[in-house]
């Protein structure tokens, strides 16, 4: 069995990179009332001076070990996504 220490050890160890680290406080601190953050991915590349792409990756990681979540609602297609961290 898996214990909530070995959960945490696990995505903590995602938030290893400086970039992962931005990205993580970028969204915290730009949470709304709900949690939800709306910053674009230029928004992203300019903070870590990293490519487009490369914030994709790093977001899509972050999703994938469950620190963060992406909104799957967008009322436009242009729409900013909108992304919140995963409360254990």
């Amino acid at each position: 069995m898996i214990t909530l220490e070995e959960i945490v050890a696990v995505q903590h160890k995602n938030l290893a990179t400086l970039t992962s680290k931005l990205i993580y406080l970028m969204i915290r601190n730009g949470a709304d009332a709900e949690g939800w953050s709306s910053i674009s991915l230029n928004s992203f590349s300019e903070a870590t001076g990293m490519a487009r792409r490369s914030i994709v990756r790093t977001l899509a990681r972050l999703q994938s070990v469950g620190l963060i979540e992406k909104n799957p609602v967008k009322s436009k297609p242009n729409d900013v996504n909108q992304y919140r961290l995963t409360i254990l």
